[in-house]
């Protein structure tokens, strides 16, 4: 399976290229900076990378066409409303760069929030 990652630096990211490679899977690692992930990441040259800021649509490497699974794990960062609106600004520049491949699934992780659902307390 052909999965992209995009937040590859992330710490989920991180850790989900080394299980995803285990598995047979080739990995396709969407990040900002090519130079940084290369020079840091130890699995890098087991990849495949693509450079994009999903900030900015206009610098996302065009995706191979044939992805099967894509990993939105971007961090948002929603305590104002300028947060919020740079978050959905990302998510929707991904879906649109998504939306030109046959990906079939994207998987993504939201925030955890103890105030959403009342008093929840993580230890």
């Amino acid at each position: 399976m052909k999965v992209l990652l995009a937040g590859a630096n992330s710490y989920i990211g991180t850790n989900l290229i080394p299980i995803l490679l285990e598995k047979g899977h080739h990995v396709i690692c969407l990040v900002r900076d090519k130079n940084h992930f290369l020079s840091h990441h130890p699995n890098a040259y087991e990849v495949s990378v693509t450079g994009g800021d999903l900030l900015r649509r206009q610098s996302i490497d065009p995706l191979p066409d044939d992805i099967d699974a894509a990993c939105y794990l971007i961090n948002s960062y929603t305590q104002t409303s300028e947060f919020s609106a740079l978050a959905a600004l990302s998510a929707q520049n991904f879906m649109e760069a998504i939306g030109q491949t046959g990906c079939k699934q994207v998987v993504t992780l939201s925030d955890i929030n103890d105030k959403a659902s009342g008093n929840v307390h993580l230890n």
